[in-house]
């Protein structure tokens, strides 16, 4: 069967979260994560070679990503609804086959290497952000 549009299972994770869904569609991107889209939007308007490099930059690496942050919602924080999991249930394992596929049309090439360069810089600028502003608002409690 066909998975379910990505955007409404991340709606459902939301809202298991008690987010709403207009807040999750309304709110408007950190300038880090608009970074994020905009280098993979120059990437793609560089041509395929650089778009499947960027793609694959992100899908080769998101299935453990994925896997490890369903385990820690249901550990650490008793999210156990498969329903509200299932953004990343359905990462865990169909970003591999996303990945392989991907992987089995990329140009070994300096411009397609600076392209996934790029894309993975992008990404860890925006985790990152995200890092730092969960300290500033729940700083480590000192041991």
């Amino acid at each position: 069967s066909r998975p379910e549009p990505h955007p409404e299972l991340w709606l459902r994770f939301a809202e298991c979260l008690g987010i709403d869904r207009a807040e999750v569609t309304g709110a408007e991107l950190l300038p880090r994560t608009a970074n994020l889209v905009e280098t993979y939007r120059s990437l793609c308007a560089l041509g395929g070679e650089q778009a499947l490099a960027a793609l694959y930059a992100y899908e080769a690496q998101f299935p453990a990503i994925a896997a490890t942050k369903a385990e820690g919602l249901r550990t650490f924080y008793g999210i156990t609804d498969d329903r509200s999991l299932a953004f990343f249930d359905l990462h865990s394992t169909l970003d591999v086959e996303h990945a392989e596929g991907i992987r089995s049309g990329l140009v070994d090439s300096q411009p397609a290497r600076e392209a996934a360069a790029l894309a993975l810089d992008a990404w860890w600028v925006m985790l990152d952000s995200f890092e730092a502003a969960s300290v500033a608002t729940h700083p480590p409690v000192a041991g």
